[in-house]
């Protein structure tokens, strides 16, 4: 095998990379899963697939009470954020929380991950490296692709 040992991610997770695969590539690699899959040490492997993102901007105004803007969220994903939205019963009251000006300010939310745009005017002023983690490159600095 072809593998080089990253790091260990778990007990017994382990990041590996191929010597000869590209880092990223858009097409599947049958054969080496078959080969990885025939190790007697391997009980289960996944390859990570890239994903298509696209932004969306920043809503600007925001529900507040002492203004009596009420906003409407447009986002064609609404219904499926049941977590959000209210209907089902099994949202987290967040509307509520917003409605009372519960904003989040002072936490602290750790991302792991390695895209993020840590300068961008949304992030940049709340952003801590010590609270970031990009486990590729083993730092803070999540600016990388």
């Amino acid at each position: 095998m072809l593998l080089m040992w990253q790091n260990s991610i778990f007990d017994n997770y382990y990041h590996v990379r191929h010597r000869r695969l590209a880092k990223r590539s858009l097409s599947p690699s049958t054969e080496h899963h078959i080969a990885l899959s025939s190790e007697k040490q391997v009980t289960w492997f996944s390859q990570q697939v890239l994903k298509r993102r696209s932004k969306r901007d920043f809503l600007e105004n925001t529900d507040s009470p002492e203004k009596g803007i009420k906003i409407s969220l447009n986002d064609p994903r609404w219904p499926q954020m049941w977590y959000l939205n209210r209907g089902e019963g099994l949202d987290m009251n967040v509307q509520d929380a917003w409605a009372q000006g519960m904003t989040g300010k002072g936490i602290v939310v750790t991302i792991l991950d390695d895209g993020l745009e840590k300068d961008h005017p949304d992030i940049s002023k709340n952003y801590d490296r010590d609270a970031s983690y990009d486990v590729n490159n083993h730092d803070g600095d999540l600016s990388r692709i």
